[in-house]
């Protein structure tokens, strides 16, 4: 597998000659953010006669000031030290990952402003290094209406919210179309019922005879079915009617819950 090298570039910061790494492709890279706060700290340094540096060496030089600086005196516990040996091994574990990207979690009216992040794993290199992430997702504070929908919400609540919210515009959409299909149906029971009416009463109104009565008798017959599968539909309907009334005020009090995540959808 190819080795992945980074060019450097000589600069003048703070009267002092200092190389920073440059990207050698589009993309974040919060790898090379770490080392260039270390070449500027002049926490870490590389002599600016080399033109550009591997992937393990910047590993290696991220890791050593990881270690130098959070070594636990002999004074304490042993659980103590248990514990930083962990995070230290979590940190350095993470460095490669870091050449990739940072997966962050930012909150948009966090008390600390750009510094306000839900903690993840990615942060202990940048935390055991005391190096401060800032971001730029900060809401327009004249925009009172979405800064009292975003108030307590993180960039992953927002997302979620949106996927609940649209989930429960589909559930409404849907159960409404259900309750027009049940009410077409008992009209056509309707006329179901009317047209066997008509049929009884012209078998009544025929001459006697026992065709006659065996006709006014069918005709009967089919009138008191149409009358039972009527009676039959109206729960139907009732129960289509108070489902869709009941999704409904669920859509509703979800529309009214989803209502700061629709703010900025």
């Amino acid at each position: 597998m190819e080795e992945t090298y980074f060019q450097l570039k000589p600069i003048t910061f703070l009267n002092r000659r200092v190389s920073i790494l440059l990207q050698n492709e589009n993309g974040p890279c919060p790898l090379l953010a770490i080392c260039n706060v270390l070449l500027l700290r002049n926490a870490i340094s590389i002599h600016e006669d080399i033109p550009s540096v591997s992937l393990e060496t910047l590993l290696r030089l991220v890791a050593n000031p990881l270690l130098e600086n959070n070594q636990l005196g002999s004074d304490r516990s042993s659980f103590e030290v248990a514990n930083s040996q962990q995070a230290l091994n979590d940190a350095i574990g993470m460095l490669p990952r870091l050449q990739h990207g940072l997966d962050v979690n930012v909150q948009f009216c966090s008390p600390s402003g750009v510094t306000g992040f839900e903690f993840t794993q990615e942060f202990a290199p940048f935390d055991l290094l005391d190096i401060t992430l800032a971001h730029g997702w900060l809401v327009d504070p004249q925009d009172t209406k979405s800064v009292a929908g975003l108030a307590t919400m993180t960039y992953n609540h927002v997302v979620e919210l949106q996927f609940a919210y649209r989930a429960a515009q589909d559930r409404a959409a849907g159960l409404a179309g259900g309750a027009g299909g049940g009410e077409a149906g008992t009209a056509g029971t309707a006329g179901n019922a009317a047209a066997a009416e008509d049929k009884a009463a012209s078998a009544e109104a025929s001459e006697g005879g026992i065709e006659a009565g065996g006709a006014a008798e069918a005709a009967v017959g089919e009138k008191k079915g149409a009358e039972v599968g009527g009676a039959g539909a109206e729960p139907k309907e009732g129960s289509a009617e108070d489902a869709a009334a009941k999704a409904k005020a669920e859509a509703e009090a979800e529309a009214k819950l989803l209502e700061k995540g629709a703010a900025v959808e």
